[in-house]
């Protein structure tokens, strides 16, 4: 069948090497439960390329895929010694919610810590929360306008072709991350 999709390898790497490349030491995860095999990939991959960049185990804690959720799991990192000095977060929503446990307990990014997330999200949320968060940015409506558009040729053609588009991933470097 056809299929359109990213890759999830590059969506966990990135994120890993950001951090590697500003000498990070201390990462963290936020991450909810998966709802599909890529999440998995995404967090496993971060978590071994974190590991072979000479940086410790990251501390894993696991959230609702909500404001409240990364709210809630970011005043668990808060309570850790030493504090995580980077954090990646597997959705722009945690990681909008950690932003703001981070603001109440005095913590400054990046200064202190370093957020990436994935931004899968309302693109608005991201560019104009404070600090402006930096994402590993999702194609998300590409994509779906290539699967409708898949479905309805198919659909006019009678023909069902198995292909494969594949979206690239990019970087969004903002405030909570810089270059």
């Amino acid at each position: 069948y056809a299929t359109v999709n990213m890759d999830d390898k590059t969506i966990g790497l990135l994120p890993a090497d950001i951090f590697a490349a500003h000498g990070k030491k201390h990462p963290a995860l936020l991450k909810s439960p998966a709802t599909f095999s890529g999440m998995n990939i995404r967090t496993n991959v971060f978590e071994f390329q974190v590991s072979e960049s000479a940086m410790e185990r990251p501390v894993s804690v696991m959230v609702e895929d909500t404001m409240r959720g990364g709210y809630l799991g970011a005043l668990t990192l808060c309570d850790l010694n030493p504090l995580p000095d980077c954090l990646f977060c597997t959705s722009d929503a945690i990681a909008l919610g950690a932003l703001k446990a981070f603001f109440h307990e005095k913590i400054r990014i990046p200064e202190q810590i370093e957020i990436i997330s994935v931004g899968n999200g309302n693109i608005e949320q991201e560019e104009f929360s404070i600090p402006s968060l930096s994402v590993i940015n999702l194609p998300m409506e590409e994509m779906a306008a290539a699967c409708l558009k898949k479905v309805y040729e198919s659909l006019i053609s009678y023909e069902f072709t198995i292909d494969s588009i594949e979206f690239p991933i990019q970087y969004v470097a903002r405030e909570s991350c810089p270059k």
